[in-house]
């Protein structure tokens, strides 16, 4: 992205210079086309050079801020003072690949190829409505959202258990992998999946070359045969728990439209802390599936 903004502003700098010298227009254009493009299509130039210069000077400023408030949040999830928290478990592979709309932030987010100035990364947006830390196993650097703590091959098992055991609440989006099965089966065992806020991944989420429902049939056909039931695939999305061994569902859909979660929905979720205290709106009474 930085290198297109360089490319477009060195352009209209060349064509601004070019307007600017009278000599070059004449040796290149008709004498009417040079005194046009010396009249009002200069005025256009500057214009539009101009608000190209501030637009990417408001994007590294805010780039500069949210790298700043990700390292603060990298720093506490490192020094273990965390307090209450939130551990957030999902595919590495996901990683800088879920990005949705966030109404209330409209000017919070990447610059996307569609001039979209308010689509942020799912992880993100989590952070923004929890009330408290939220945390992540990964490397530092990789995208905004969670505060990163850094584990090796070897032991990053023992850094899930620790801080599985340790968080008020745990929000997992459930893969296809043999590492996501390792947390789910060590939960399951330690009986610690009252904790857990499952999250069923709309249609739209980019998490495999496959079909999200086909990526969801074999994650529930996997989470079953290690004794968890997930519930079935619905294309808009949900929030589900596990309750005496049943998957209950906590929010649906969690998508409002188009790629817009139900970010109020998630807010009084994450807030809550026990699927009893959910009293938002869009926050349906349990329902066994």
């Amino acid at each position: 992205m930085k290198h297109k903004f360089s490319l477009a502003l060195k352009f209209l700098g060349t064509l601004v210079a070019l307007q600017n010298s009278p000599c070059l227009l004449h040796a290149m254009f008709s004498d009417e086309t040079a005194e046009w493009c010396s009249g009002s299509f200069a005025t256009e130039l500057a214009v539009v050079s101009g608000g190209i210069a501030v637009a990417y000077a408001g994007y590294r400023i805010e780039y500069t801020v949210r790298a700043q408030k990700q390292q603060e949040r990298n720093r506490l999830a490192a020094s273990g003072d965390l307090g209450n928290f939130v551990l957030y478990l999902r595919p590495f592979v996901s990683d800088g690949k879920i990005f949705v709309y966030h109404p209330e932030h409209n000017l919070h987010g990447k610059f996307s190829e569609m001039a979209y100035f308010n689509k942020i990364d799912i992880q993100e947006l989590l952070v923004l409505i929890s009330p408290k830390p939220l945390v992540a196993i990964g490397k530092e650097g990789v995208n905004f959202g969670p505060g990163r703590i850094e584990s090796h091959d070897k032991d990053w098992f023992d850094v899930f258990k620790d801080l599985a055991t340790r968080a008020s609440l745990i929000m997992m989006m459930p893969a296809y992998s043999e590492g996501t099965f390792q947390e789910i089966k060590w939960l399951y065992e330690n009986d610690m999946l009252h904790k857990c806020r499952f999250i069923m991944p709309p249609a739209f989420f980019n998490l495999d070359k496959e079909r999200v429902s086909t990526y969801w049939y074999k994650t529930r056909q996997k989470a079953k045969a290690i004794g968890v039931r997930f519930p079935l695939y619905r294309k808009k999305g949900a929030v589900f728990c596990i309750s005496k061994g049943r998957p209950k569902i906590i929010l649906r859909p969690l998508v409002r439209h188009w790629e817009v979660l139900d970010v109020e929905g998630l807010k009084k979720l994450v807030s809550a802390g026990r699927p009893g205290k959910l009293l938002a709106q869009k926050v349906r009474k349990n329902k066994s599936l």
